[in-house]
């Protein structure tokens, strides 16, 4: 299964070089909604059964029609805490693997 996630230029360039292997995403309901098997609500919060094959993700850099693109292999996606001043607040962790296609770089 493919995803689709929107990335900085900054990112997107350290994922092309190597640099960066991991992308994160907050646990929002449309993400949980997209990349994972639910269950019941428990209060407002939906419960995570597990994750849905996801093996490819495509990376896009931005909004206009001819964006670069790149199609990452996705390894494994984990659930971590992430504390900062604000509190602490769950985020997706997908770990990338080798870049599969590049568009537009």
């Amino acid at each position: 299964m493919r995803i689709n996630l929107i990335i900085k230029r900054q990112w997107f360039d350290e994922i092309r070089s190597g640099k960066k292997t991991k992308e994160y995403r907050e646990t929002t309901e449309r993400m949980i909604n997209q990349i994972c098997e639910t269950g019941e609500r428990d209060g407002e919060f939906l419960q995570i059964i597990s994750f849905k094959p996801v093996t490819e993700i495509l990376l896009l850099n931005g909004y206009h029609k001819n964006r670069p693109t790149m199609l990452v292999e996705c390894t494994g996606i984990e659930i971590t805490t992430e504390t900062d001043e604000c509190g602490e607040y769950d985020m997706f962790v997908f770990s990338l693997g080798k870049i599969l296609k590049t568009e537009n770089c």
